[in-house]
């Protein structure tokens, strides 16, 4: 029949070859559908994260075999022939350049995740795929191994924007960010600002997205309901067990000028006066560290407040309470904390 499909519908006669190029493309289309379904659920940061990171394994890629690679964020198809060997070698390529461990972490974990999608779309091998999410990061320990064999052989170890190592508060410093504050608008948000990330180690993104109707503070309860946008998913969490933050929410949200509705943390006037307009994340690790520096730690930011936090807390909490109260997806980062802890002096 020369190639064709017979139909007795009436319907014309269709060639085994367009058949076939039409079920590739219904193939394509559904494929992609993976990656569209995954990324409509996740916030804009991550993403914004997630392809950065995509384009520099397809750099990687580019440099190592010397072909253009397709878009491994947006396109299933470009992963197909993806190898677990592939995926090391971007590990060793980024380590080789000096970016910090840390991040290399990160990239291997949305490397894995993009992998696990191109093989729901059929485009990479079950059994490779499953030799690539073997692949482990760095570990802490293995961390400050490397990176000292990197600085003795004079490599760089932290290419990128972070710094390299966090500014480390005392207690004395950690108690006057949460209590020299001035009586104005800006003083009280700030106060609230400074317990948030000391008593409770919010991430900056976390404090950001925080709305009015996410505290519910009455007589009888006070909670605070938190979106953990890195692991997507959420947190409540109870205030009455700190009570400076507790306290500190209290004073700002019932304060005069305060938000009634939509985003907790808002801009200020020089004044001190309140605005109406929410502050970005850039604000907030400005405002930090411009608290910091008042009291002598220059540099502060508010994931230097979250090691802090950590610090304190991996002295006496499980690592499941810890992974609760920082919002961790695994218990790695929380040991970390409790074997710092064993050895840090706050």
């Amino acid at each position: 029949m020369n190639g064709e499909l017979m139909t007795t519908t009436g319907h014309e006669l269709t060639t085994g070859h367009e058949l076939d190029r039409i079920g590739q493309a219904a193939n394509h289309a559904a494929a992609a559908h993976v990656f569209n379904a995954y990324q409509e659920r996740r916030a804009a940061s991550t993403l914004k994260r997630q392809a950065a990171g995509l384009t520099l394994f397809a750099e990687c890629l580019a440099d190592i075999t010397g072909h253009e690679i397709g878009d491994l964020y947006s396109d299933p198809m470009a992963w197909a022939g993806m190898t677990w060997g592939l995926v090391q070698a971007f590990v060793k390529w980024q380590v080789d350049r000096g970016y910090a461990l840390g991040s290399v972490n990160v990239r291997l974990s949305t490397v894995k995740v993009y992998a696990r999608l191109a093989m729901r779309a059929g485009m990479l091998d079950a059994g490779e795929y499953t030799r690539i999410a073997a692949i482990e990061g760095y570990r802490h320990g293995e961390q400050v191994k490397v990176d000292g064999k990197r600085q003795a052989a004079g490599q760089e170890t932290r290419r990128g924007y972070k710094k390299s190592d966090p500014v480390h508060l005392n207690q004395a410093q950690a108690k006057r960010l949460k209590t020299e504050h001035a009586s104005d608008g800006q003083g009280r948000r700030d106060r609230l600002m400074a317990c948030l990330f000391i008593d409770w180690g919010l991430r900056c993104g976390e404090l950001q997205a925080l709305t009015v109707n996410d505290f519910q503070i009455d007589n009888l309860c006070a909670t605070l309901r938190v979106y953990r946008e890195k692991v997507d998913n959420e947190s409540t969490l109870d205030l009455t067990s700190t009570p400076d933050t507790l306290a500190a929410a209290r004073a700002y949200l019932g304060g005069h000028g305060a938000p009634s509705t939509g985003a907790v943390f808002v801009g200020s006037t020089r004044s001190g006066r309140l605005t109406d307009r929410a502050m970005s994340k850039r604000a907030i690790n400005k405002r930090i560290g411009a608290l910091g520096a008042a009291i002598g730690a220059d540099g502060l930011s508010p994931h230097d407040l979250r090691h802090y936090a950590a610090t304190v807390y991996g002295a006496y909490k499980s690592t499941r309470e810890l992974m609760d109260v920082f919002g961790w997806s695994s218990p790695a980062m929380a040991v970390q904390y409790q074997e710092s802890a064993k050895t840090v002096r706050i």
